[in-house]
């Protein structure tokens, strides 16, 4: 775990301490050791998803905002995330 950022371990610290039932988190090699330690996880895309489900938000202009920032994505999970909404699954 010393390989994560101090933020990274920080969280799945607290994670492991409380009982969290998910963390959020988009960072690789932090997914991992939190998956090791039987911890949830989701990132910011599955919260967006989440979120959508629950008629929360609006996923087509969420993602659009999301463009405009410094967020990293791979675009076939933003195309794979929209299609499941363009046929309404």
């Amino acid at each position: 775990m010393m390989a994560l950022g101090v933020g990274e371990r920080s969280a799945i610290a607290l994670a492991q301490s409380i009982h969290a039932d998910l963390l959020l988190v988009d960072d690789r090699k932090a997914v991992r050791a939190a998956v090791q330690r039987g911890i949830g996880v989701t990132g910011t895309l599955g919260i967006l998803r989440l979120a959508a489900e629950q008629g929360r938000i609006d996923i087509r202009q969420a993602i659009e905002r999301l463009k405009t920032t410094n967020f990293r994505y791979r675009a076939e999970m933003l195309d794979h995330l929209l299609a499941r909404y363009r046929s309404g699954q």
